[in-house]
């Protein structure tokens, strides 16, 4: 059981992450195959090999883009399925990479954090997609909307389906489920 923002008990949401023993393994070849050879740095569309470089880019950009989408200079469609989460991470990301809008094809973890196998990923986002028009937004209680927009981040977040940009795509996701409540979006302080 899992404790949602609301202090209900809430049963696991997705498969339950399989233990596995940390790795010291050199990354399969599936793995490097999304880093320039020799680096830690994503494959990108500008020819960058240098990490602050290609952050510095990358963050004024879809900065630039995440603001287009905010005021409707680049409509995103809210069908709050897989289809809108690639086409947040597209419009995001597009200018830089190739693989922007497509689902990571290797397994990956942060630090001790796991997230969902590669295989799990549609089931993870069908249940977001049912869950979303299943909830009652427009119930005016800011504690039932921060259970379940937390319920929701945690299956997007656990689903982790883009190699890079998960924060930045969820975020935009979570706005627009946001404006389904009647006190509007998320703000970010």
């Amino acid at each position: 059981m899992t404790r949602c923002l609301s202090g209900r008990s809430r049963a696991w949401i997705g498969p339950a992450p399989a233990r596995r023993p940390p790795s010291n393994r050199v990354p399969s070849p599936p793995w490097k195959s999304y880093f320039w050879p020799g680096t830690s740095v994503l494959r990108n569309k500008l020819g960058i090999t240098e990490q602050t470089a290609l952050s510095v880019m990358e963050r004024a950009h879809t900065l630039r883009q995440a603001q287009r989408i905010a005021t409707g200079r680049l409509p995103t469609e809210r069908t709050f399925d897989d289809s809108h989460l690639q086409a947040i991470h597209s419009a995001l990301f597009s200018a830089m990479y190739d693989s922007a809008g497509q689902f990571r094809t290797v397994d990956i973890r942060r630090g001790v954090n796991e997230f969902a196998r590669v295989n799990d990923i549609p089931a993870l986002l069908g249940q977001m997609h049912r869950r979303v028009p299943e909830t009652d937004w427009s119930v005016d209680d800011p504690d039932v909307f921060a259970s379940n927009i937390a319920d929701t981040f945690v299956i997007v977040n656990f689903a982790h389906p883009f190699r890079d940009g998960n924060g930045r795509t969820t975020r935009i996701f979570l706005n627009h489920v946001a404006e389904l409540r009647p006190f509007g979006s998320i703000s970010r302080r």
